[in-house]
């Protein structure tokens, strides 16, 4: 993304720059409600997964003993898909180490505006950079929450249909 700084002046650029940090702190509120919700989905599976291996460990229930196990596999499929979202990531932060503003370029133009849009330009672009990269961090995590929710359930339907269906 390239801009051309003779057609801004400092405040336009100063809200567009706002306006791109605003856009990078959602990216962080969304990740954290993915993570949020990845970790929910885990404790859900966890839950069913414990439930079923006491089951089976009871020894109780025997014609059901089949079907405890299938639900435990089904939920370790589950928070395999899930995994990965549990992990840590790599976000795009706000901010600019120092040296990467204090420039010999910088200091080279004579005009305070000059100099001032410069640094806009500088970190409007790394700002969509970062929200890009963000994005894509996000989405990938929210389709590996939805491939586990979507999997959970049709594992789930799966093994009681085939339960049902062989008891009766």
């Amino acid at each position: 993304m390239e801009i051309d700084i003779t057609k801004y002046n400092k405040d336009s650029l100063k809200f567009i720059y706002d306006e791109g940090v605003e856009m990078l702190e959602q990216t962080f509120k969304s990740y954290r409600e993915v993570i949020a919700k990845s970790y929910t989905a885990l404790g859900i599976y966890v839950t069913l997964g414990t439930y079923c291996t006491s089951q089976i460990l009871s020894g109780s229930n025997e014609p059901y003993r089949i079907l405890f196990y299938m639900l435990v596999g089904s939920m370790l499929l589950c928070f395999l898909v899930l995994f990965k979202n549990l992990m840590p990531g790599s976000m795009e932060m706000l901010g600019v180490k120092p040296d990467r503003l204090i420039h010999s370029y910088y200091e080279k133009l004579q005009n305070n505006d000059d100099q001032i849009k410069t640094y806009y330009k500088v970190r409007i672009r790394d700002l969509n950079a970062a929200i890009e990269k963000n994005k894509i961090e996000i989405d990938a995590r929210t389709k590996r929450f939805w491939h586990s929710v979507t999997t959970a359930i049709a594992l789930t339907v799966c093994v009681l249909v085939i339960f049902v269906t062989t008891i009766l």
